[in-house]
């Protein structure tokens, strides 16, 4: 390459073999190994994302892991100003259960 010169070098001024060079850079390419990874990453975060917007919502509605149940959701829902509660509990526990099934599939 001249010095001083401000456009691409031609491929034969860079091409050697199968490494290239570029501004005195040599790089080798080499095929991506994660193939497999990159195709099953979508289904690990859904089910992850699924399966904890379902318990949250398993929480509203029936209690389960320890939550507040129907009665507790309705009541909070009640505190904070949205009554009657349990419509809106009903609401909020179905949505986020059924949201989280349905994100896992």
């Amino acid at each position: 390459m001249r010095a001083g010169r401000l456009i691409a070098p031609s491929p034969r001024e860079v091409a050697k073999g199968s490494q290239t060079t570029t501004e005195g850079v040599r790089v080798k390419t080499a095929k991506s190994r994660g193939a497999r990874v990159n195709e099953s990453a979508p289904m690990i975060v859904r089910l992850a994302q699924g399966s904890l917007m379902a318990g949250h919502g398993a929480q509203k509605l029936f209690g389960s892991f320890g939550g507040p149940g129907l009665e507790g959701t309705s009541g909070f829902m009640e505190m904070v100003g949205m009554s009657p509660g349990r419509p809106w509990a009903y609401l909020a526990g179905l949505s986020e259960f059924a949201g989280g099934m349905g994100g896992m599939m």
